[in-house]
């Protein structure tokens, strides 16, 4: 019911500000200021809130940490020197070619991260989000430094910071195609919820890690080489977005959590722990033997455990 009341809140909220943004401007409103500037603005708003709020979600459940999003991972710092590296060599390219450019930066960026978190001994809560940080500084610092030297650094602080007012008819359509990966992500959230419980419990619900994971880590590349093309680098929106409906929300009716419930994803690991319970007691043992009981099902001895777990490696 809080959800539902939350969900009504927040759509009412954003289409109340949506009509106030369509109101604002300098220009008088007449039908071709309307449809070429204040309803594109309106609309890149609204998606590009969207996108990067489902895509921080996303990178915090793979990385198991709600510290982190795209900006704070080098996704946006790389896609940052993807387009420096495309207004060194061919400046003239169309937008649509500088997005997917950008894409595959954001994306080695994103694998770059996961690669050096993956070395860190200890999964500290607060150690992620710090090494993601200076991983995206000393990228910055290297884009930075290449852009002056180039003498490229006012050009590309025009595309790199956020900047809606420059949002026209014909420039914000690619963010459509943000909004559609943002809501391939929502579609399989299930999923994404399994893989966050870690890789072995998801592999042991029958889940495809490495397949999940590489289509959620190719969303988060997406909606970030398209939204730093088309508006710019939006920091800490990912971030903040999630853990602001969480709190709301309760831990328990998290938005992932929310959308997990009654999907097949719970519905297959109910069925494992019953499957397992079956077996167990088919077997019989247990209550006659004496012997000390396995901690993940009652009725199993742990040496039966053992020598499961022992004919499963051979």
């Amino acid at each position: 019911m809080r959800i539902r009341t939350l969900t009504i809140a927040g759509a009412a909220l954003v289409a109340a500000l949506a009509v106030v943004s369509v109101l604002i401007g300098v220009a008088e409103l007449d039908g071709l200021v309307l449809g070429a500037s204040r309803i594109p603005r309106t609309l890149a708003l609204i998606l590009v809130g969207a996108a990067m709020a489902i895509s921080g979600l996303l990178m915090q459940l793979l990385t198991r940490n709600r510290f982190v999003e795209p900006s704070t991972t080098g996704a946006s710092d790389a896609a940052t020197l993807a387009l420096l590296a495309i207004l060194m060599l061919q400046p003239a390219m169309p937008i649509w070619a500088k997005a997917l450019i950008a894409s595959v930066g954001a994306l080695v960026g994103v694998f770059g991260f996961l690669a050096l978190v993956r070395r860190i001994p200890v999964r500290s809560s607060v150690l992620v989000p710090v090494v993601g940080l200076m991983y995206a500084g000393i990228i910055g610092a290297v884009t930075t430094f290449i852009a002056y030297r180039s003498d490229l650094l006012q050009e590309l602080n025009s595309w790199a910071v956020a900047d809606f007012s420059s949002v026209l008819r014909g420039r914000y359509e690619m963010l459509f195609l943000a909004a559609a990966a943002a809501l391939m992500a929502w579609i399989a959230a299930d999923r994404f919820t399994l893989a966050g419980l870690g890789e072995d419990t998801a592999r042991g619900l029958g889940l495809n890690t490495r397949g999940v994971f590489l289509g959620g880590v190719s969303i988060v590349a997406i909606v970030t080489g398209i939204v730093t093309v088309t508006t710019g680098v939006i920091p800490f929106l990912g971030l903040v977005v999630p853990n602001i409906v969480s709190r709301q929300a309760g831990e328990d009716e998290s938005p992932a959590r929310a959308t997990t419930r009654g999907s097949r994803g719970g519905r297959l690991e109910s069925a494992r722990l019953s499957h397992g319970r079956l077996a167990c007691r088919r077997r019989g043992r247990g209550s006659s033997t004496g012997r000390s009981r396995c901690r993940r099902c009652p009725s199993r001895p742990r040496s039966e455990s053992r020598r499961g777990s022992a004919r499963g490696a051979r």
